[in-house]
């Protein structure tokens, strides 16, 4: 779970400022909170609201600048490339961007965080909550300014060597990961598992959900439909959010309508119930409203969070997005246009 996040510097957002998902003491909601393992509450929701360029897609931005580092910054270092995060609007370019998370794991609360200034790293910190004390304690994994480290993990690991690996663009974390120590591997995979969402921009969100081999499925919801038990699980959401749409199908092309080179193309369409008759009409996916495609989006979203532990980031929930940019991915198969009419 996350619980606060924390960042200063980064675009429009010159002073610090932090998301803070810690509940208040106000207990008329039970059901909108969940314990954390130290028994702290912590909101399962938080929407922001504001109008426009007031520096709600920032927040998000931060996030995702500060997740992109941890992952790429050791793979940067390998090919000699630089990370730069572009963050400062306001400040002087010499004034450091500073971000800092507190989370939970099924096992442990971690606080992380690292500041910088362009793509040289001034200062990074690990500390993991003592889960035996009821007050609130933490223990430094690891501490970093500039050059000096310090910190328990480190007394475990010939830090002669790994000093090595490290530049002054490098994070400590994203070279740690690299030697598959559980701690580090048990935070490193919390950032690498919670990817914000951009409904802004639908072919990013989409194409995650996309199989490319062959081209043999060009559909986000293929091979999600092709487990049964997910599919009744969508239907049975779809039905309840009342959309007019009764089930989903998987329509399947022929080998022959298409160019050699193509595998066989799969793409989803839902059943509409006829008014007086006992039959359906089916829909290829693209002709839903905008609505309709963002929900069953969501739906699949909500649920890779949900079965897998994660934390979901969500920008532009309800931008709005043309038919033309999904029928354009199907336009020039044959049996598609045959459905359409």
């Amino acid at each position: 779970m996350l619980h606060q996040f924390t960042f200063k510097n980064f675009k429009s957002f010159k002073n610090e400022v932090t998301l803070n998902l810690l509940a208040s003491s106000i207990k008329e909601h039970p059901s909108d909170v969940v314990a954390d393992l130290a028994e702290e509450r912590v909101l399962k929701v938080a929407a922001i609201y504001g109008a426009n360029a007031s520096g709600k897609s920032n927040v998000i931005d931060a996030f995702s600048a500060m997740r992109k580092f941890i992952l790429e910054s050791f793979k940067a270092n390998e090919v000699d490339g630089v990370q730069r995060l572009n963050a400062h609007w306001f400040e002087e370019k010499d004034a450091p961007t500073e971000f800092s998370v507190l989370f939970s794991t099924n096992e442990h609360v971690f606080q992380y965080g690292f500041s910088i200034v362009e793509h040289d790293i001034q200062e990074e910190f690990l500390f993991r909550r003592d889960l035996s004390e009821k007050k609130e304690k933490y223990t430094s994994l690891f501490e970093r300014v500039k050059n000096d480290f310090s910190g328990e993990l480190l007394k475990e690991i010939e830090l002669e060597t790994i000093l090595k690996l490290i530049t002054n663009n490098t994070l400590l974390i994203s070279v740690l990961a690299q030697l598959k120590l559980p701690l580090i591997q048990e935070v490193f995979s919390w950032f690498k598992n919670n990817h914000p969402a951009n409904y802004g921009n639908p072919k990013t969100e989409i194409n995650k959900y996309m199989t490319f081999s062959d081209l043999k499925s060009v559909d986000p919801l293929v091979d999600f439909l092709e487990n049964e038990q997910n599919k009744k699980d969508i239907e049975q959401f779809i039905r309840a959010v009342d959309v007019g749409i009764q089930g989903f199908g998987i329509y399947r092309t022929r080998k022959k309508d298409l160019l050699p080179a193509y595998g066989d193309i799969k793409f989803a369409v839902t059943y509409h119930k006829i008014p007086g008759r006992d039959s359906y009409h089916t829909v290829p996916i693209w002709e839903e409203s905008n609505g309709t495609q963002k929900i069953i989006l969501l739906y699949m979203d909500i649920k890779k969070v949900l079965d897998n532990g994660q934390t979901l980031f969500i920008d532009e929930l309800d931008a709005s997005y043309g038919k033309d940019y999904i029928l354009g991915r199907y336009k020039s198969i044959p049996s598609i246009k045959k459905l359409k009419a």
